[in-house]
C-alpha cells in the first residue's frame, strides 16, 4: 500500500512539474510564433496560433481560399434556423457575386474564386448586420442581406483581401543630394512565362501586375533600361517598389551602370501580400554608421561594355522556391529584416561589455564587503550592516535625479560610465546574499589559513571565494539579467545611438519600423534568447547559491 502511494505521489509530482513547465513556456512559444508571422496574420479576423503556410505556387495571380474559411453561423441565430437559411443565403450571395463587374473581369479562374468571394462577403456582412435581424421573418432577413451585400465597394474590399498578385513599379533613383528621380521606364520580359498586365481595377500607370507561370527552368527575368539626365556616379540609392503574393519566391536584382554589373548580396523574398520598397545601395560609409539600414548592398561582379556612359539597366529575376525553401523564407523573414535594419552587432557588443563589466565589478565589490561583514570583527559592524540593508527600502525613483545630476557634473552624460561604474561600490542585496553564504563556511578553514600565514586578501581569494561559488553564480545571473534588460539607465544617460544597448536599440527600432508588431516580437526574441540560454545552463548553480545563502554555519 505504501509503495503504491509513493508511486502515485511521484507521478503526481512529475505531472505538476510538467504542467508548470508547459505554463512557463507559453509566453515564449507565443513570442516565437508571433515573430514568424506576417503583419497581415495579426489582424483579429485572421488571428491563429500557428503561422499560415506559404503558397509557393507555380502560377500567379490566384485567390487565397483559406483567408475567410467557410460561412459561419451568426451567434444570435439558432442551429435549426441557420440550417434552414444557409442554402438560401449562399445562393443569394453567389448570385450577387456572379452579377458584379468584378466577376466579369476576374483575371483568375472563376470556379475557384467565386466560392471564396461568397465566404468573404458573408464574413463582411456578419460585422454590419444587427443581431436583432435574426429574429425577423426569413423574407425580411434575406431582403436585408441583399441590400447590405449590394453596398458599393463592399465586394471590392472582399476581393482585395483574397486576391494575391505580384506586382512591380518603375524604379526610383535617389541622388546624393537626396533628390528623387523617377525615370518612368517600363519593364520588359526577357525570359520565362510572364505577362505584364495592368493592375486589376485600374490604378497607377507605372505599376504592372506579374502574371507568371514558371517553366522547367524555374526562373523568370525582366529588365528595364533608361538614359539618365545626370552622371550615374551621383546615384546613392535605387528603389524598386514590389508587391508580394505570399508565394515566398525570391527576386534577385542586378544593376548595370558605370561600366560594371552590380548584384545584390541577398534576394528579396515575396513574403506577405503588401507593397515593399526594396532599396539597393553600393558599399559606403553609411554601412558603418550606427543607424538603421533599410537598404541591401550591391557589389560589382563584372565589367559591362554594352551600355552608354549615362545608361542604367536593372534586371530582376524571379526564382521559384520549393516548399522547404518557401517555409524557410517565411519563418526567417522577420529575423532577417531585424538583423539587417538594426545595427545589431553594435548594440550587442555594448550589451556584452556592460554585462561583463557589471558582473565582474559587482562580484568583486560585493564579495569583499560581504567578507568584511561575515568573517571579521570590527567596531560598529552590526550597525553598518543594518544601515546597508536599510538602503534596500529606498526606491530607485528617489535617487534617480540626484544621481543624474552627479554624473552630469562629472561629465559622464552620454557615456557608458554611469551604466557600469556604480557596480564598483557593491550592491546591498548581493552583499546580504553573500554574507549568509559566507557564514555557512566552517570557521576552521579561515583559522587554518591564518595559521598558514594567509592574510586578509589571500584568505578571501583562496578560501572564501571557492566555497561560495554557487552564491557568486547566483549574483552573476541576477546581475546579467539586470544589465542585459536595462532600459531605463541607457534611456536616461545615453543620447548617442552608437552607445545604445539591445533594450534601447530595439525600442528605437520599434519607433522607426512603423509599429510592425511581428518585427518587434522578432527583435525581442533575439534579445531574450541569450538570457534563456544562460539561465538554463546555469540553473544548477543558481539554485545552489540561493539555497546556500540560507544555511548557517
Amino acid at each position: 500500500m505504501g509503495l503504491h502511494f509513493r508511486k502515485r505521489s511521484r507521478f503526481a509530482l512529475h505531472a505538476c512539474l510538467f504542467i508548470g513547465s508547459a505554463v512557463f513556456l507559453i509566453p515564449f512559444l507565443w513570442l516565437l510564433l508571433t515573430a514568424m508571422k506576417e503583419d497581415e496574420e495579426l489582424v483579429p479576423e485572421r488571428l491563429r496560433i500557428l503561422p499560415s503556410a506559404p503558397e509557393p505556387r507555380a502560377a500567379s495571380p490566384y485567390v487565397d481560399r483559406s483567408y475567410f474559411g467557410e460561412m459561419a453561423c451568426p451567434e444570435a441565430l439558432a442551429g435549426p434556423g441557420w440550417a434552414r437559411l444557409q442554402p438560401a443565403i449562399r445562393s443569394a450571395l453567389r448570385a450577387q457575386v456572379e452579377q458584379s463587374d468584378i466577376a466579369a473581369e476576374l483575371p483568375v479562374d472563376q470556379a475557384g474564386a467565386i466560392p471564396s468571394l461568397v465566404n468573404g462577403l458573408w464574413a463582411n456582412l456578419l460585422g454590419v448586420l444587427p443581431d436583432t435581424l435574426w429574429s425577423e421573418a426569413d423574407d425580411r432577413i434575406m431582403a436585408e442581406i441583399g441590400t447590405a451585400a449590394a453596398v458599393p465597394g463592399r465586394l471590392a474590399k472582399v476581393f482585395d483581401a483574397v486576391y494575391r498578385r505580384a506586382a512591380i513599379s518603375s524604379p526610383i533613383l535617389r541622388k546624393r543630394d537626396f533628390v528623387e528621380v523617377a525615370p518612368g521606364s517600363r519593364w520588359v520580359v526577357t525570359e520565362g512565362g510572364l505577362t505584364l498586365a495592368e493592375p486589376f481595377g485600374g490604378g497607377d500607370q507605372t505599376v504592372r501586375d506579374l502574371h507568371y507561370r514558371f517553366g522547367p527552368s524555374g526562373t523568370i527575368r525582366l529588365t528595364t533600361r533608361f538614359t539618365l539626365p545626370f552622371d550615374p556616379r551621383e546615384i546613392k540609392q535605387i528603389s524598386i517598389p514590389i508587391r508580394a503574393d505570399r508565394s515566398c519566391h525570391r527576386v534577385r536584382v542586378a544593376v548595370s551602370m558605370k561600366g560594371k554589373r552590380f548584384e545584390a548580396e541577398e534576394d528579396f523574398v515575396l513574403v506577405g501580400s503588401r507593397w515593399s520598397e526594396v532599396i539597393f545601395q553600393e558599399p559606403s560609409a553609411d554601412d558603418s554608421k550606427p543607424m538603421q539600414r533599410n537598404w541591401t548592398l550591391v557589389h560589382a561582379v563584372a565589367d559591362v561594355d554594352n551600355l552608354a556612359p549615362n545608361e542604367l539597366q536593372i534586371e530582376a529575376t524571379l526564382v521559384r522556391s520549393g516548399p522547404v525553401r518557401a517555409w524557410r523564407g517565411k519563418l526567417s523573414a522577420n529575423f532577417r529584416r531585424v538583423l539587417k535594419q538594426v545595427p545589431f552587432d553594435r548594440y550587442l557588443w555594448v550589451s556584452i561589455f556592460l554585462a561583463c563589466a557589471n558582473i565582474t565589478l559587482t562580484i568583486l565589490s560585493s564579495s569583499i564587503v560581504a567578507y568584511a561583514f561575515a568573517r571579521m570583527e570590527w567596531p560598529g559592524r552590526k550597525l553598518c550592516f543594518v544601515l546597508l540593508l536599510s538602503t534596500l527600502m529606498i526606491p530607485a525613483q528617489v535617487t534617480m535625479i540626484p544621481q543624474f545630476i552627479i554624473f552630469k557634473s562629472l561629465g559622464w552624460y552620454n557615456t557608458l560610465f554611469p551604466l557600469w561604474v556604480p557596480s564598483m561600490f557593491g550592491n546591498a542585496f548581493f552583499v546580504f546574499l553573500l554574507v549568509q553564504a559566507m557564514k555557512g563556511i566552517p570557521k576552521d578553514l579561515t583559522d587554518a589559513a591564518k595559521i598558514d600565514g594567509c592574510g586578509f586578501l589571500r584568505t578571501y581569494w583562496n578560501v572564501i571565494l571557492p566555497n561560495v561559488r554557487p552564491a557568486l553564480a547566483a549574483v552573476a545571473i541576477f546581475t546579467f539579467m539586470g544589465s542585459w534588460n536595462n532600459f531605463m539607465g541607457p534611456l536616461i544617460y545615453v543620447n548617442d545611438q552608437r552607445l545604445y544597448n539591445l533594450a534601447l536599440g530595439l525600442f528605437s527600432f520599434q519607433l522607426q519600423s512603423g509599429g510592425s508588431f511581428s518585427l518587434l516580437m522578432a527583435g525581442s526574441l533575439i534579445m531574450v534568447a541569450p538570457v534563456l540560454v544562460i539561465f538554463f545552463l546555469a540553473q544548477r548553480y543558481f539554485i545552489q547559491g540561493v539555497v546556500m545563502s540560507g544555511v548557517k554555519g
